[in-house]
């Protein structure tokens, strides 16, 4: 199940799952935000180098890898799609009708497309390393560690929140794979009717989520419970239940 979840953890054993969190994070967000500085071509070469980083050494999957590239793979088409939109609108403002040899040309994205392109893809597949290296306990570990060091104090509210927010990520890919299981297992359809059914469901199974994750911090902070306590755990929801019958 882990294979279909975005940014979902691969318990392993590998160079990068031994690093300690807190540097592994500081390395994280400083190599981030480089990616958006990488020229074109440059990029290209080390996303596809990260890509088979990933698959030989890090032992993932191509399945894992495919995942992970999905939300890249979504900002392409939308960013190709829009120059080609522009291009269009660019000749029809000239009113002309376009030429053969001009239909390559309003095809090929502009270069400013293709760099945004690959400045998000390029920092997702990055973070995308980070947290399939990186548990959720390590996480917050990490996020502890580099406040306790900068306020010099025992007490993380700020980890704590900023952990919470980032470690809910992947339980939203997870819930939405099971929400489109639930819908295909019904004989649901891949059209537009899916996107509008289904998200106030995900909106609502998020929510819910939410909600018992606020409820476990309290309890947490009120009576100083360790963070370990079984007796105010709270599992995921069953997406099945909430399921519209």
């Amino acid at each position: 199940m882990s294979e279909t979840q975005l940014f979902h953890y691969k318990c392993t054993n590998t160079v990068l799952h031994k690093i300690p969190s807190g540097i592994k994070i500081i390395i994280m967000l400083l190599l981030a935000g480089l990616a958006f500085y990488m020229p074109l071509k440059e990029g290209f070469l080390i996303w596809a180098l990260i890509i088979i980083f990933e698959f030989f050494l890090l032992k993932f999957s191509a399945k894992e890898i495919a995942v992970d590239l999905k939300p890249s793979i979504t900002y392409f088409i939308m960013l190709y799609s829009a120059a080609v939109i522009i291009n269009i609108i660019a000749f029809i403002n000239e009113k002309r009708l376009l030429a053969v040899h001009e239909i390559l040309k309003v095809l090929t994205p502009d270069t400013v497309y293709m760099s945004l392109f690959m400045h998000l893809g390029l920092s997702m597949q990055i973070t995308s390393v980070f947290f399939r290296t990186t548990s959720t306990m390590q996480l917050n570990e990490g996020l502890s560690i580099i406040e306790k060091t900068i306020t010099r104090k025992t007490y993380t509210p700020l980890s704590d929140m900023l952990s919470l927010t980032i470690t809910f990520i992947p339980r939203l890919s997870s819930f939405w794979n099971q929400i489109e299981t639930a819908w295909k297992a019904r004989g649901g359809k891949e059209k537009i009717g899916k996107i509008t059914t289904l998200s106030p469901i995900l909106f609502r199974v998020s929510m819910h989520e939410a909600y018992l994750k606020a409820l476990a911090r309290q309890n947490r902070t009120e009576y100083n419970f360790s963070t370990n306590s079984e007796v105010y755990k709270c599992d995921a929801p069953h997406v099945e239940n909430l399921m519209i019958k």
